[in-house]
């Protein structure tokens, strides 16, 4: 594809991108509420979602200069703490247990079609996470879902968050590429939005929840050097990465290497 002429690398987005959160943090939840009935009655699906929520706030907050750098982890933590009383189920986890379950952020599954369309794209780029993740919960979830990134980059590493461009350039610098050699990959079209405005190339994956509101209607007004949405493929193992690798020229049958971060 012409808009992927010349990039050598790939930054890959990973909560909602690569990993399915939603799907990984609600189960999780579900069977915590099915094996204590008195909790039978909290909506988890809401939970997840507003435990994400807190993340959101706190990292857009970090990138923008208004409050002080932490890393995701803690800052997952701290929501969770914050939300307990909401759902009326303060006090009670141990610390212990609390610990536990904001692990789950660490063993996030990937996207049915992660695995192999990771390794299609690793035959031909240099492919690497670009991710508000820290760099522990990163490696972890690189190792969980056998993903084939050349390199982790986390926020943590620029000590700030997407969208600012310390992230996005400081990744570039590190590949020592330019910019326009060097694509963003991401479900949110904000991510793409500042990783284009940097000068980066740009690629959408439809994962079935726009978080930040993407207007189909008016999809090529977005400017995406190549978009992939859920409907373009019959089974969804075949989509995602997959079908990104097929539209930059890469054969579903090309050999794909051995690998271990």
């Amino acid at each position: 594809m012409s808009g992927m002429k010349g990039v050598k690398a790939l930054l890959f987005d990973v909560f909602g991108t690569v990993v399915d959160w939603r799907g990984t943090v609600r189960r999780e939840l579900r069977v915590f509420g099915r094996n204590h009935p008195e909790y039978d009655t909290i909506d988890w699906d809401d939970f997840a979602e507003q435990w994400r929520k807190g993340y959101l706030k706190a990292t857009r907050e970090t990138a923008a200069g208004k409050r002080p750098f932490q890393v995701v982890d803690e800052m997952h933590m701290e929501r969770l703490k914050e939300i307990l009383p909401q759902y009326k189920c303060a006090g009670f986890w141990t610390e212990e247990q609390l610990h536990n379950l904001n692990q789950v952020w660490h063993r996030l599954e990937p996207y049915p079609d992660a695995q192999l369309g990771m390794r299609l794209l690793n035959s031909n780029y240099l492919t690497c996470t670009l991710s508000n993740g820290n760099v522990r919960l990163l490696i972890d979830l690189v190792r969980h879902g056998n993903l084939a990134f050349d390199q982790v980059f986390s926020g943590e590493m620029f000590n700030s968050y997407k969208p600012n461009p310390a992230t996005y350039l400081g990744a570039c610098k590190y590949l020592m590429l330019q910019p326009h050699e060097v694509a963003m990959v991401a479900a949110h079209h904000s991510d793409l939005t500042a990783a284009k405005s940097f000068g980066l190339r740009t690629v959408y994956i439809d994962r079935g929840f726009p978080e930040d509101n993407i207007n189909w209607d008016k999809l090529d007004d977005y400017g995406f050097d190549v978009v992939v949405k859920i409907g373009d493929t019959a089974k969804p193992q075949d989509g995602g990465f997959v079908e990104a690798a097929k539209r930059v020229g890469i054969a579903a049958d090309t050999t794909v290497k051995s690998w271990r971060i």
